[in-house]
């Protein structure tokens, strides 16, 4: 009976830990240029969707090959990008794989899928009409018309020295689990 005691306390303890990630997650969302809930006050929103986590995110249904273990509910960019050269950077930028966690932000920020084009939820109207896509003029269209190539890297490994830092701990930017 005291093992089964320990037991539930210990699962009741991971659940609760589990709702305050979500929960700090949603927070970080709610209100930002990123949700796209219909009773947001974004410009960008959807006609009636109120689930603010489901236009990246789904419980059921996952497609592993766009993140799997994040749950990804949004079409993946299979866009082929040019990468980005310069004479001054110092770590070597490859093409943009399958694998990279920074592709799931192409979803929306490559400007060829539209921003309520779910996995499992369809195609959800936004205010600015159905099948809404970031326009190549805006700043949130990371690919424009040349890729990245005139832009700056993508998913790629950094090069650590002089005045580069990697993002704190923490940080909104960070690196994947390949450190790109």
């Amino acid at each position: 009976m005291r093992r089964l005691l320990i037991l539930a306390l210990i699962v009741a303890g991971a659940m609760a830990a589990i709702r305050v990630s979500a929960k700090g997650n949603v927070t970080a969302i709610l209100n930002s240029k990123h949700d796209f809930r219909a009773s947001s006050g974004a410009e960008v929103r959807s006609v009636s969707g109120q689930d603010v986590c489901i236009f990246c995110h789904t419980p059921h249904n996952a497609n592993a090959g766009n993140g799997g273990a994040i749950l990804w509910n949004h079409k993946v960019s299979l866009q082929d990008f040019s990468t980005y050269t310069s004479s001054t950077l110092q770590s070597v930028v490859t093409p943009i794989q399958a694998q990279d966690v920074s592709k799931l932000c192409l979803s929306c920020h490559d400007g060829t899928i539209a921003l309520g084009d779910t996995v499992n939820d369809g195609l959800i109207e936004f205010v600015q009409g159905q099948g809404y896509h970031i326009p190549s003029s805006s700043e949130a269209n990371l690919a424009k018309a040349q890729g990245f190539s005139d832009d700056h890297p993508f998913g790629f490994v950094p090069t650590t020295r002089g005045e580069v830092r990697l993002p704190p701990p923490g940080d909104p930017v960070h690196l994947d689990g390949n450190g790109k």
